[in-house]
């Protein structure tokens, strides 16, 4: 919890800094392209681990049913079980894909990003480089997050 705190006070720290240097009409430009690209990275993530966990549970209930259903449970080997269990899960990347997709909270991150532009848009303030420069912002901090976990992997 103190992370997340930490986390958007060091954003809303960036945003006023970005607004100061580049003018208000970028800084909030930045500030809409960062939060919607941060709302689709979290409805993704949301939406990817509720799913994987209920086909997890599915494929366990489905595993454990044809487990019980057969007389030889005893000399039923773990290899056997194992691959059960995983073509239960059907874990295919389309599938997985399609159903990740209709995420609801993933279509209203979409939402979001479509109704600030038109918003901007509307009262003409809408600056490209700015909604994309905080798109990308988020972007570059992600990878330097992704780079020190692996450094402190190592």
């Amino acid at each position: 919890m103190q992370k997340s705190i930490l986390g958007i006070v060091i954003f809303i720290l960036i945003g006023f800094v970005v607004s100061f240097l580049l003018g208000l009409v970028f800084g909030l430009n930045f500030i809409l392209g960062a939060l919607g690209f941060i709302f689709i990275i979290l409805a993704s993530f949301k939406g990817m681990q509720a799913k994987s966990k209920a086909k997890i549970a599915n494929a366990k209930n489905i595993a454990n049913l044809e487990a019980l259903s057969k007389d030889d449970l005893d000399k039923k080997d773990d290899k056997k079980q194992e691959k059960d269990f995983l073509k239960a899960l059907d874990t295919s990347r389309f599938s997985l894909g399609v159903e990740l997709s209709f995420s609801l909270f993933r279509i209203l991150a979409y939402v979001f990003i479509i109704a600030s532009i038109v918003i901007l848009q509307t009262f003409s303030l809408f600056h490209a480089v700015g909604y994309i420069a905080g798109i990308s912002f988020i972007v570059v901090i992600l990878i330097i997050a992704y780079i020190v976990k692996l450094s402190i992997k190592a």
